[in-house]
């Protein structure tokens, strides 16, 4: 590795917090939608999620849309986001405690495709599980949310953007994600791209792929 890493760009769901999408799809289905999946998938998202991880939209006009999709006028926004919040299912504290090792030797970065009502559960999650009055963000060096930059991954302005504002030389930082079609546009700015498997903990990946740089 020509370049000293000084820089960690994370990933959040997949990587740092479990998410299980069948769960939301089961939870749907409890409401008397059976297919919601045919709307959204990990491959492919309609410009409806596209909208709502940029913060296009609001939480009532993506509840209005959900409703208008299936023909269900009677279930409430309430109903539509506790629905679409059980796919999130939480933290290990594990990988926090890694976050936390990693920012005393590198600048540590969050960047994630997040949206208002998932945002919103997952960081109130934080602060009651660890019984913390420091927000989610005090973990990290800096936070990138696609739903208040209005950018997501995989777009390459996305990636530019955290570049920019923290001006990290590519070539001395390293992204890891869980989505492999995320890793190509940060790989080809010159980012060191590193793929997530959920099998593994996220602190062998990253220990696992230095290493495999030193021996090179």
């Amino acid at each position: 590795m020509k370049n000293k890493i000084t820089t960690v760009i994370l990933d959040f769901g997949g990587v740092l917090y479990d998410i299980d999408f069948q769960a939301a799809v089961h939870a749907f289905n409890r409401l008397g939608i059976d297919n919601f999946d045919t709307l959204y998938s990990k491959a492919v998202q309609s410009n409806l999620f596209e909208h709502f991880e940029r913060g296009r939209i609001t939480v009532p006009d993506f509840c209005d849309e959900i409703r208008r999709y299936f023909g269900q006028n009677r279930i409430t926004n309430e109903e539509i986001t506790d629905a679409w919040n059980q796919l999130l299912i939480g933290y290990k504290k594990s990988r926090l405690d890694f976050v936390e090792d990693l920012k005393s030797k590198y600048t540590v970065i969050l960047l994630s495709n997040t949206n208002e009502v998932h945002y919103t559960y997952f960081t109130q999650q934080y602060l009651s599980e660890f019984q913390t009055h420091e927000p989610l963000e005090a973990l990290f060096h800096r936070t990138f949310f696609s739903h208040r930059i209005g950018m997501r991954k995989p777009d390459a302005e996305f990636y530019r953007y955290a570049l920019n504002q923290m001006k990290i030389n590519p070539r001395e930082a390293v992204f890891i994600d869980d989505t492999p079609h995320n890793l190509q546009p940060a790989s080809e700015l010159g980012i060191h791209a590193i793929h997530h498997n959920s099998e593994q903990e996220i602190d062998a990946v990253f220990k696992g792929y230095l290493r495999g740089c030193d021996s090179k």
